[in-house]
């Protein structure tokens, strides 16, 4: 997962980073500390900060951002994360092509969220049909390791 903002929201949030000497070359998560943040989670569930590895390196490190938005649906996220509401923390998957396109920004390159789990929920019963066997056996060889397109 990636943090991501809109190009305006991650333009002003820099320059004034920057001209508070708090911003660095190479983005650490503390440069957007207290910065806003959209939330992905059930509203009026308590938020822990964001827990970000840098790849490079390895070192773990804290965001704790200033929620103002909390949602549990990730078009609603996309939007207000692209309408400027803040920064969110977005599987890469979905990003990428906003990434690609200029509508986001990824605020801290090198570092990833950690992978959200993957749940396929079916009924449990001894005569699976086929098709649903064929998908089983897809999605378990696909997600063994980290998968192709979603890369560091």
């Amino acid at each position: 997962r990636r943090v991501c903002a809109a190009p305006r929201l991650a333009k002003n949030w820099a320059q004034r980073a920057s001209s508070s000497g708090r911003f660095s070359l190479e983005p650490h998560p503390q440069d957007w500390a207290e910065s806003p943040a959209v939330a992905f989670g059930e509203p009026g569930s308590p938020h822990a900060p964001w827990s970000l590895t840098q790849t490079r390196t390895g070192e773990v490190a804290l965001l704790q951002p200033d929620w103002v938005a909390t949602v549990n649906d990730m078009a609603t996220l996309i939007g207000l994360v692209r309408g400027g509401l803040g920064l969110g923390l977005i599987p890469r998957f979905v990003a990428q092509p906003l990434l690609a396109q200029g509508e986001l920004v990824d605020v801290l390159p090198g570092w990833t969220g950690p992978l959200a789990p993957f749940y396929l929920v079916y009924p449990a019963r001894e005569l699976l049909p086929a098709r649903l066997r064929v998908l089983i056996q897809f999605l378990r060889e696909r997600f063994a390791t980290a998968p192709a397109w979603f890369p560091a």
